[in-house]
């Protein structure tokens, strides 16, 4: 029977289990594997109410061989407001990598996303190892994709001890070795700098100021008031922390907790949005230091951000936050392989990390 293309119509556990199972057994213990839980994907793309337009999936024999998976997004590109998607999470077991599975999921999601007049789709090509196969795939997918440019992350070390023993990279144990306890120590949080929970009741606000933010950028992701609300709170693994100034919230960071697998599994954190524009360095100090407390409590041994513009440098050198090698490249795929968009303008970003 055939490979059939279609709509991912099943659970968020099904998917779990399929992507991160497929995931591991290509790269277990040779480079970094999120730990992308049922709720992780409930949160972010099968939840009552969310588009699946763009969940795409490979069927044999009614068992699923494939996924390429995206969420549609309000882009910012180049001064306009246009209808896009962001995603990845390509996935295809072993035994089928040479069946052309990838190629007829990404021009099935191409016909689609045109069909609903998407600019493009934000992804990422992780280069950080030799052994990945997401660059060799996307660079042989033709005129549609197109490298716009490399980006690093930051990382905040929590406990030095477990990230040591979870990573496989022989010079990262070396440095984790010789560098002083206190590159895990957390700073003061200002006591005149007011620093609480998010409440749904912000999220007008919150939506304004993250808007504004994006808006600098080349390329960026715009948040409706319903979208942004579910990514800024959902169960007990997404939260957000907001400074508040004369009543009124001025800034907020937005992260999850989630497992990374290497050598082990470790508890980490990604920080997905971090709103500072309005924030004097100050309270973009407290904010930070108050998230790394919260999470070192709570377990976490490591934080991850993407690079974003208009990101508070100083703040983050000062706050211990070590940015990292260049680890990935940012994908912008095209509908149309003709696509006018001048791409080659596209130098400052403010994407979410998927």
């Amino acid at each position: 029977m055939s490979i059939e293309i279609r709509t991912y119509e099943g659970t968020a556990e099904d998917l779990s289990r399929f992507i991160v199972g497929a995931w591991l057994q290509s790269y277990g213990g040779k480079m970094a594997v999120p730990d992308w839980s049922a709720e992780y994907f409930e949160w972010q793309m099968t939840g009552p109410g969310i588009c699946r337009e763009f969940l795409i999936s490979a069927w044999k024999d009614e068992k699923i061989v494939g996924t390429l998976l995206a969420m549609p997004f309000r882009l910012w590109c180049l001064g306009e407001e246009t209808q896009g998607d962001q995603g990845s999470w390509l996935t295809v077991l072993p035994e089928h990598r040479r069946d052309g599975v990838a190629k007829a999921m990404a021009m099935e999601v191409a016909r689609r996303e045109a069909n609903h007049g998407c600019t493009g789709r934000v992804g990422y090509a992780f280069r950080g190892s030799r052994i990945s196969m997401g660059p060799r795939f996307w660079k042989k997918a033709g005129k549609r994709t197109n490298f716009l440019r490399p980006v690093f992350l930051w990382a905040r070390l929590l406990e030095s001890r477990s990230v040591r023993e979870w990573t496989n990279s022989g010079l990262d144990r070396t440095l984790l070795k010789v560098l002083p306890d206190s590159v895990c120590n957390i700073g003061k949080v200002d006591a005149r700098v007011t620093i609480r929970d998010f409440q749904p009741e912000d999220v007008s606000r919150c939506c304004e100021l993250i808007n504004t933010q994006a808006r600098k950028a080349d390329l960026a992701v715009l948040w409706e008031e319903s979208r942004l609300a579910r990514q800024l709170h959902y169960s007990d693994f997404v939260n957000t922390m907001v400074v508040e100034r004369d009543g009124q919230v001025v800034g907020f960071v937005n992260y999850h907790k989630i497992g990374m697998h290497l050598k082990t599994r470790i508890p980490a954190a990604i920080i997905d949005l971090l709103a500072c524009q309005d924030l004097s360095p100050r309270e973009t100090r407290s904010l930070l230091n108050a998230l790394c407390l919260r999470l070192r409590d709570e377990g976490v041994k490591m934080m991850l951000m993407r690079e974003f513009h208009g990101q508070p440098t100083g703040s983050l050198l000062r706050t211990r936050f070590i940015p990292q090698f260049v680890d990935s490249d940012l994908l912008f795929s095209t509908p149309d392989p003709e696509s006018q968009v001048d791409l080659g303008r596209i130098r400052k970003i403010h994407v979410l990390w998927r």
